[in-house]
């Protein structure tokens, strides 16, 4: 590794030595490119000398340096999709800075006619901008867009995007796919710095976005095909959220909004309003060096939703309808999420620029689960209240700077972050009883729900009190420095070289506790159709009375708490180079090296696994290169083509030997769960090249086609089966002494050989005055994405997991800026997913297609208030789980949840 090191460091300290003798007796260009109207910043406008490649673009407060600019005349000229371009006059002298400022108004359309855009198309202008002058592969979602669009959190904005799906909970999103990628193919970034995942459950590497609360973003991008100076762990891409920082001309903002979930639910105890309260501060002090931004947001929304799972009688993978169990679950769910960001950044020049960046954000999940079991071959009824609070937090210092010499441009970046989730006192209350099920047929209890009563029976009784104690936390800190050195060949066509390295030391833990009693000092009953102590923990007065004193047990064997812990060093090399002023290449090299170490306690397992504690430790290297290349086929059609390398590390526990028995069944026929872990897991792999067109218009139109192809050298899938154990605890609760029960085993494996992953993309992006002048205020938004994968497992042709076939997004939007009236109609689809790998393809594990409709509604009062409505939840919104693929005739339901629609209105004044 160190000779691997050196000559890397080697190769390019002489690119830059090579490079330094180009740019003497040069001077430089700076400037800022705003809306007329508004005064707003243009964010990636094109600057460029005419008839040179000399260029750049502006940052995300619309300012520019162009340096190394050869002495002498020239045109400097600015364009930006939707807006006329504008061009000055500007001589060049040696060693010195001239200075050009650019306003920019709306392009003008037919007869003459001035078309004023309204805020929701000024942000498809800036998105479309990123992605027309981005070298890579890039799609952008402004701060505009995701204000007016009606989406509740990060994921279900980012889904709007082509080739984006996203995974529900509760109805909400929260996993994000890129492409049709499981989400632990991709990586999620705040600023750029990759976020921890606090999710205790399973050691899962990616993040749930309803955590991040979308009031606090500026700027949303996914970038599909990586570059050298990005981390390696995004096969499928990257999802990064920028925070907002000061803009120069200052902003104040307060909102608030409230609302109703009409979601499905037979009981209630939350109730059904939602709350929404947002602010947002920010200044430029110090003749504008000094630039501070405070923002805060509280969003609390009530939900409720039905669950039923069916347990079919199969024997040996045998094809069967008849169910030996039944199971309900009835949520009452009470979210909350607080978002606290404040920002500084203090500019000494146009040169040299500093900064801090401090982000909080809290996600409180208080669930009332109430979950019945009917077992029909042991003539067994159970009914489990299951109340937990959900307490995540994620926590974000960054510092940086970024200093632009005569001759290189050095940034920086030292970063905390935190994720964490705790679970205090999670509380399991069961109730059970006999029952034969007398006079119903076997359909008939499919439809079973939570209210069904019964009679002659004897009433369900309260048998066993579990809690558990959860924390996990996952910190990142990290390290890295660029280094960007400009240089010119033939014509003067600018590039440059860039090289840089990054350090980042991981460590997780998870602790688990699990407590739980079976004496009580009296009787404790349900009524019929109905649960007992909803929203009651352990320790609360209301169950104390009937817990005989000293009885709880911990649960010590088969738990699954560790620590982990990895070291990343990455440096890489590359080179961006103008051939000329319609080609372009950016080509490198990414090495990093990864450490991991990992420990996980036994303390009373030592005869089934064999050892008190499991540690280990292991490491990998991967070299990684890419090139991506850029033809301007002219000013309004890009070609692009990339190849890129990436990986996906395993999960934490994953390496583990483990074994992990999820609440073992209280009889032989009901179904437990067991997790196993694979010490042999090779980080995944591929090989990833993509090809896109983008046709851009002046009046915010593009339509753009894109193909990709990924080649997996290592993947991973689930492996799914049942086995059967006697697994008894020390009070002989955990089922009949002596009888084996069955367990629905999982297991993360290695795919046989290599992978394939294809397919490709359309959007189209289109203002309908083209079409017919009375149609200017319109416009659409369209895109379809169609993937097909292919691996094997045990001799077996499969799809990759969670790989759906068909993504499609259709949004028409209304935006007239006299009226001060914005309108969004937004439809996503996207097709049935794999998600466990059965036996046999009947036992496959699919959920089935899903269909979405949301509204939103902005409308002007004053130039100041706005009035805000969203409806959301329309179309086929129910969860379907099913064994076998849903588009056979052999598919059959195995679990599903049903939502409800739920709205808001609120009011955002703007006070400057």
């Amino acid at each position: 590794m160190k000779r691997t090191l050196f000559t890397l460091f080697s190769v390019l300290l002489l690119t830059v030595m090579f490079t330094l003798s180009a740019n003497a007796q040069k001077g430089a260009i700076r400037g800022i490119v705003v809306d007329t109207k508004n005064q707003k910043a243009l964010p990636y406008a094109n600057v460029f000398i005419a008839g040179t490649s000399l260029g750049t673009a502006t940052n995300s407060e619309g300012q520019f340096i162009l340096q190394n600019v050869p002495v002498g005349s020239y045109s400097l000229k600015v364009t930006f999709i939707g807006y006329q371009t504008e061009q000055q006059d500007i001589q060049i002298i040696s060693g010195q800075t001239a200075e050009a400022n650019f306003k920019l108004s709306e392009n003008v359309v037919e007869m003459g006619e001035v078309v004023a855009y309204g805020e929701l198309t000024r942000g498809q202008a800036k998105a479309l901008q990123k992605q027309k002058t981005a070298s890579n592969i890039v799609q952008v979602v402004s701060e505009e867009f995701f204000q007016r669009f009606p989406d509740r959190n990060a994921a279900e904005t980012v889904r709007r995007l082509p080739a984006i799906s996203i995974s529900r909970d509760q109805g909400e999103g929260e996993m994000v796919q890129i492409r049709g990628m499981d989400q632990e193919y991709n990586s999620l970034t705040l600023n750029g710095v990759r976020i921890p995942a606090p999710d205790a459950d399973n050691g899962i590497r990616s993040v749930g976005l309803d955590l991040i609360n979308n009031r606090l973003l500026g700027e949303i991008e996914v970038i599909k095909a990586i570059t050298p100076d990005m981390d390696a762990d995004a096969i499928g891409g990257v999802v990064n959220f920028g925070l907002r920082r000061a803009p120069s001309s200052g902003t104040a903002v307060l909102g608030l909004g409230g609302g109703y979930n009409n979601q499905l639910s037979n009981f209630e105890t939350y109730g059904r309003d939602i709350q929404d309260y947002y602010a947002i501060y920010g200044r430029r002090f110090l003749n504008n060096k000094l630039g501070v931004l405070l923002d805060g947001a509280y969003y609390k929304t009530n939900r409720q939703s039905k669950l039923r799972e069916l347990n079919y009688t199969d024997s040996d993978g045998v094809y069967d309808e008849e169910i030996f169990a039944q199971h309900t679950n009835d949520y009452d769910v009470k979210r909350q999420r607080y978002g606290l960001s404040a920002s500084a950044d203090y500019e000494f020049n146009h040169l040299h620029r500093i900064y801090l960046t401090l982000n909080h954000n809290s996600y409180l999940d208080d669930e009332i689960r109430r979950e019945v079991e009917y077992v029909i071959e042991d003539n067994e009824e159970t009914r489990e209240t299951r109340n937990r609070l959900e307490d995540q937090r994620l926590n974000l210092g960054m510092f940086g700077g970024e200093h632009k010499l005569s001759w290189m441009t050095i940034d920086y970046k030292a970063a905390m972050i935190k994720a964490s989730e705790e679970m205090p006192g999670r509380t399991y209350l069961r109730f059970q009883r006999d029952n034969d099920f007398a006079g119903y047929a076997n359909n008939a209890i499919k439809e079973f729900d939570g209210t069904t009563k019964f009679s002659g029976l004897d009433p369900l009784k309260l048998n066993r009190i579990r809690y558990d104690e959860i924390l996990k936390e996952d910190q990142d800190l990290s390290g890295q420095v660029n280094f960007t050195v400009p240089f010119a060949i033939g014509n003067g066509d600018l590039s440059y070289t860039k090289f840089g390295a990054k350090v980042l030391e991981k460590s997780v833990s998870v602790e688990r506790h699990r407590f739980q009693t079976t004496k009580f000092t009296q009787d404790v009953t349900l009524e019929e159709g109905t649960f007992g102590f909803e929203d009651v923990r352990f320790d609360d007065d209301e169950l104390q009375p009937y817990v005989v004193d000293g009885s709880w047990k911990e649960r010590g064997e088969l738990s699954d708490s560790y620590d982990a812990s990895e070291t990343i060093t990455g440096v890489y090399g590359m080179a961006m180079v103008n051939l000329n002023s319609s080609l372009s290449a950016l080509a490198g090299i990414r090495f990093e090296d990864t450490k991991t170490d990992y420990t996980q306690p036994y303390p009373e397992n030592e005869d089934l696994i064999g050892a008190s504690e499991l540690t280990g430790s292991g490491g990998y290297s991967n070299i990684l290169p890419s090139v991506h290349l850029m033809y301007r086929l002219n000013e309004d059609n890009n070609l692009k083509f990339a190849y890129s390398t990436g990986l996906a590390r395993p999960r934490y526990q994953e390496l583990v030997p483990r074994m992990v028995v999820d609440d073992p069944p209280a009889s032989n026929s009901a179904m437990g769960d067991i997790q196993y872990g694979n010490p042999d897991l090779e980080p995944r792999t591929a090989y990833n090249f993509d090809l896109m067109y983008d046709r851009f218009s002046s009046n915010l139109g593009v339509f753009s086609v894109g193909l990709f192809y990924k080649n997996f050298k290592a993947w991973h899938t689930t492996k799914t089966w049942t086995e059967t154990h006697d697994f008894v605890n020390d009070s002989g609760d955990e089922g009949p002494d002596g009888v084996n029960e069955t367990y629905r085993a999982t297991q993360p494996v290695m795919g046989d050989g290599n992978a394939t992953y294809y397919g490709f993309e359309i959007n189209a992006q289109q203002r309908l005055q083209t079409i017919y002048s009375a149609l200017k205020w319109f416009a659409v938004n369209m895109n379809y994405t169609y993937t097909k994968s292919e691996g094997e497992v045990d001799g077996r042709k499969v799809v990759m997991t969670r790989s759906p076939k068909h993504i499609a997004n259709l949004s028409l939007m209304y935006d007239n800026s006299n009226l001060g009236l914005s309108v969004v109609l937004a439809a996503n689809y996207r097709d049935a997913l794999l998600t466990g790998i059965g036996a046999n393809k009947y036992l496959d594990v699919y959920y089935d297609h899903e269909f979405f409709m949301d509204i939103s509604v902005v409308k002007k009062i004053t130039n100041q208030l706005l009035v805000i409505g969203q409806l959301n939840g329309l179309g086929i919104t129910d969860e379907h789980e099913v064994l076998g693929d849903p588009r056979e005739d052999y598919s059959r339901t195995q679990q599903w949840e049903k939502y409800g629609v739920y709205g808001t209105i609120g009011l955002q004044y703007t006070l400057w």
